[in-house]
């Protein structure tokens, strides 16, 4: 008798600690920075002083390697446009929500 009051005893603090545990939240979550924060870090990356004062729209996609896609650069300046697909085109992104083959908008402005 006293076993099996020992057995219940024992499962029952097994199911309670069972019951109370939760999975513990990562105290310094990872902080995903925004697409329009990662495209702005990879063109503040220039020693070209020819793109200051200088602004346009980019339209890209990203691709299922999650890398961005330049479709166009609207801007007046040609060198400006260039500059920004060769900085910008298949450069990998960090993109947690995505979808395939939408389009995104951006404009860029160099001060």
């Amino acid at each position: 008798m006293k076993k099996v009051t020992l057995l219940f005893i024992g499962l029952f603090l097994f199911a309670t600690s069972m019951a109370v545990a939760k999975e513990v939240e990562d105290p310094k979550p990872s902080k995903k920075l925004s697409l329009t924060t990662q495209i702005q870090s990879i063109l503040n990356k220039n020693n070209v002083k020819q793109v200051s004062h200088m602004k346009g729209e980019v339209l890209f996609t990203v691709n299922t390697n999650r890398e961005i896609v330049v479709l166009t650069v609207t801007s007046n300046s040609k060198s400006f446009e260039n500059f920004v697909k060769t900085k910008l085109n298949y450069k990998k992104v960090a993109v947690a929500n995505y979808r395939e083959g939408r389009t995104y908008k951006v404009p860029v402005r160099f001060k």
